[in-house]
């Protein structure tokens, strides 16, 4: 079946989502997640993408874009051609890193601009990670120091050059502007699980765990299970399926 051809925002505003293919770790360390912002930086002036808002999470990406050329999808090739290239090769596996084309959502009115601002810069809080403004990996500080690639114009023109983002980040959405918002938070973070499973583990790329010898394999993933990770966390760190991690668990 055909593809449906995607269908541009009016306004040229847009919330974009990407995601792990199988909710697998996209960011495994700090190395990740920097050549990440620099190619997202690179190929934004390279296309005349304006990128309003961003946030890097373990296994997915949001992004508050205005695509006046509509260069969206000419950015998420080069980016993700360039990052899944890039991070087979460092964590030695192979094949797709992404799942399937990105999702995006029409943004064609000021409150429901302003509520995806919110929420994308709020991710870290509503994870459990930390708070938005100790966050590495998102706009947060682009908006405090004016720093950065991201344009902040259209924001600061809605909510004041005086904006104080604690405070706004801290106002309550409608729950009627959260229907394509939708978060999943394990009980545990994914950034938890990373930690954890590389320090019982002794090893610095998780995804090494895949072509362990079947017994050492197993080993391995009861041992995560045991310290409270989830399934669903260990196929997105290791890139093993979730039926095959259920298979070692009941051997």
């Amino acid at each position: 079946m055909a593809r449906k051809a995607r269908v541009y925002s009016q306004s040229g505003y847009s919330h974009v989502i990407v995601k792990g293919i199988g909710g697998m770790v996209l960011f495994e360390d700090s190395e990740d997640y920097a050549f990440f912002l620099n190619r997202m930086k690179e190929y934004s002036e390279e296309t005349k993408l304006c990128i309003c808002a961003y946030c890097l999470m373990n296994n997915h990406v949001h992004l508050l874009v205005y695509d006046a050329d509509k260069s969206l999808p000419l950015f998420f090739k080069k980016i993700c051609v360039s990052y899944s290239w890039y991070f087979n090769h460092k964590h030695g596996r192979m094949g797709h890193v992404f799942q399937d084309r990105y999702k995006s959502f029409e943004i064609n009115d000021n409150a429901y601009l302003i509520t995806v601002f919110r929420y994308i810069l709020n991710n870290p809080v509503k994870a459990g990670i930390s708070k938005a403004s100790e966050y590495r990996w998102s706009s947060y500080r682009d908006y405090v120091t004016e720093s950065g690639f991201t344009d902040s114009r259209l924001i600061k023109a809605l909510l004041g050059e005086e904006l104080d983002l604690d405070i706004f980040l801290h106002m309550p959405d409608k729950e009627s502007d959260k229907a394509e918002m939708e978060y999943e938070a394990p009980m545990r973070d994914d950034a938890w699980a990373v930690v954890t499973a590389k320090a019982l583990l002794g090893i610095d790329e998780l995804s090494a765990v895949k072509h362990f010898e079947k017994k050492v394999k197993q080993k391995a993933v009861r041992t995560m299970r045991a310290a409270g990770i989830t399934i669903s966390q260990i196929s997105r760190m290791t890139g093993i399926a979730r039926r095959t991690i259920r298979t070692y668990l009941d051997d």
